[in-house]
């Protein structure tokens, strides 16, 4: 949500710059209720707002309340710049996008 509202309001001004996200920009989540599964006796929670980044939510029926006031279409969360998390950087303690980012910030300086 964040990432989608930052590039929705920032426009040309965001650049992404990570790894592609790890969920899809249209999902399921908040509010539901409690259901028991009858075999087990588990209690699973039946998720009943839709949300969706991706095109904006909504419609009332079925999107988060939230959403209805504040719901963008961002179409795309994919990185423009990609900076895989390496094992042995965060070992290291290197944060592999923040260098993509001061390489970004320094090629501009030159130019």
């Amino acid at each position: 949500m964040f990432a989608a509202m930052t590039k929705y309001y920032g426009g040309d001004k965001v650049v992404v710059v990570g790894e592609p996200a790890g969920d899809n920009l249209i999902f399921w989540a908040n509010g539901g209720a409690d259901m028991m599964l009858p075999n087990s006796g588990i209690t699973v929670r039946i998720w009943t707002s839709y949300n969706d980044w991706k095109d904006g939510c909504h419609d009332w029926k079925v999107c988060f309340t939230y959403d209805l006031f504040d719901s963008v279409g961002v179409g795309s969360i994919e990185p423009d710049v990609t900076a895989p998390l390496r094992f042995r950087d965060f070992v290291d303690g290197e944060d592999t996008a923040l260098k993509k980012i001061q390489e970004i910030e320094y090629k501009k300086i030159e130019s």
